[in-house]
């Protein structure tokens, strides 16, 4: 119908509405009774992606000027914008929206990405017929209106005229190159979350140009989320995205005007043990592990109930392209 999709993790099995799908995580080899004692001495934790966007109207199959008021159920989180060191994927100027410019940061060469390709991606999001004489002028607009809060990292990848044009206008740089041992982007979330320990707040950290490069950049993206998975981050990359979904209560909330239909399941650290419902081909208590059983090229449909120990899901979002 258009609408948002819900997915919810819990240990019960309550009704939930048609336009809910829950998702539950719990160890394998315990009672119910067990796992929802357990769960009710924790919080909820959601992961919401609400932040693609979604339109209606326009001519010959191009976005119109409206967004869809009911195609999404908006998180409540404040959310932080964190720029890497690939291709940005086209929904970045809409989650710049969302995100105050305080809140954004670049990843050391991902300042290179924001000066460079920003301008493009909003002269194509506002179908501009900007001629080459005047896209000079254009681009200096953008990027003087979209100035980042930090750029943090080794500073070996972004080049000196970007870093010195992002610093004359207020830019703090955080050179942290005396460390070796952690990549840029675990170098910028824990950035990030220093500054929130600081207000005694949590942000959820929208990650553009984590997938879709180089594949061991890939693995080091996705053991980032493991290594501080009690944040909410997610990975976004040109035609997919990717979060953790840690043992407990979850709720993911989908776009499906532009996420999916597909999506999957996987057991990155063992294997999990996994029910659900909502998706085309359910699992019912199966054990997820390589090599075996992974949930891959399933379907987005309707309400889901899952249960199972820490996975990884990921979403197609080619339409958001």
């Amino acid at each position: 119908d258009g609408r948002g999709v819900r997915m919810r993790a819990c240990l019960s099995a309550p009704r939930v509405p048609r336009t809910a799908r829950r998702l539950q995580s719990s160890p394998p080899r315990t009672t119910a009774r067990t796992r929802a004692r357990a769960m009710a001495a924790e919080p909820e934790r959601r992961f919401v992606t609400d932040f693609f966007p979604t339109f209606v109207g326009g001519d010959e199959g191009r976005p119109g000027d409206r967004p869809l008021d009911d195609a999404r159920v908006r998180s409540a989180t404040e959310d932080a914008l964190l720029i890497l060191n690939y291709h940005l994927p086209s929904v970045t100027p809409h989650v710049w929206g969302l995100v105050h410019a305080r809140r954004c940061v670049c990843a050391d060469g991902g300042a290179n990405r924001l000066y460079d390709e920003l301008p493009t991606l909003l002269a194509a999001r506002d179908a501009r017929d900007v001629h080459d004489d005047d896209f000079d002028a254009f681009a200096s607009a953008v990027r003087d209106a979209h100035v980042p809060r930090a750029i943090v990292g080794d500073l070996d990848s972004v080049r000196p005229e970007v870093l010195a044009f992002y610093q004359n206008r207020g830019c703090e740089t955080v050179d942290l190159s005396h460390d070796q041992d952690t990549t840029d982007l675990h170098k910028a979330v824990t950035w990030l979350e220093r500054q929130d320990e600081k207000r005694n707040r949590r942000r959820r950290i929208l990650v553009t140009g984590a997938l879709g490069g180089r594949f061991d950049h890939e693995m080091s993206h996705l053991s980032c989320l493991h290594a501080f998975s009690e944040l909410e981050i997610v990975l976004v990359g040109r035609t997919s995205t990717a979060r953790l979904i840690p043992k407990g209560l979850t709720t993911i909330v989908c776009d499906t005007n532009a996420e999916g239909p597909t999506c999957g399941l996987f057991p990155l650290l063992g294997p999990a043990t996994v029910s659900t419902t909502g998706l085309r081909w359910n699992l019912h208590g199966q054990t997820l592990t390589f090599g075996t059983l992974i949930s891959t090229s399933n379907r987005i449909e309707c309400a889901e109930e899952t249960e199972g120990t820490e996975a990884l899901r990921t979403d197609d979002a080619a339409r958001v392209e």
